[in-house]
């Protein structure tokens, strides 16, 4: 598995966890509200686990993961094999936008207020993570075999 594979991997997951915290919730704020809230406790959230929470603003969040103890119970055997138990990593919320860009300038009248709002999926898509611990056999790994391994344990859990 390259570096590329794993943090796009990564990256699913976090937003996928995200998701789940904040209850389906397609609306900023209450995502917002959700990550504050749990910055204190260590929230199981499908194979993603938060360890911490950094809160940078009101909108932007570095929120630390782990592979949660569903998942590294499941995959024991896998988790032995790539040293998946070491694998940590940050996901970095940045600022969410809310303001008028200059392209909608043109379309207002004198004296209108427009406010120009990007999307949560616009936002969650500007997130970057960053390996913060990787074990050594991590990379040995297959990606497929690393996928399919979340997958599984995703339908496991469901249907518990």
């Amino acid at each position: 598995m390259t570096e590329a594979e794993l943090k796009k991997t990564l990256f699913k997951l976090s937003v996928e966890a995200i998701y789940y915290l904040s209850r389906g919730s397609y609306d900023a704020l209450t995502i917002q509200e959700y990550v504050e809230k749990n910055s204190n406790s260590r929230p199981v959230l499908s194979c993603a686990q938060i360890m911490k929470v950094n809160n940078i603003s009101d909108s932007e969040k570095e929120i630390h993961f782990v592979l949660s103890p569903d998942y590294l119970s499941f995959n024991r055997s896998l988790v032995l094999q790539a040293d998946l138990d070491e694998l940590k990593w940050s996901f970095k919320l940045p600022s969410y936008i809310n303001e008028i860009t200059e392209d909608l300038l043109p379309y207002l009248r004198e004296g209108a207020k427009v406010q120009a709002e990007e999307g949560v999926i616009e936002w969650l898509i500007r997130s970057e993570v960053d390996l913060i611990e990787i074990g050594h056999r991590t990379y040995d790994l297959d990606f497929e075999i690393f996928h399919n391994s979340i997958v599984e344990t995703d339908k496991n859990k469901n249907a518990n």
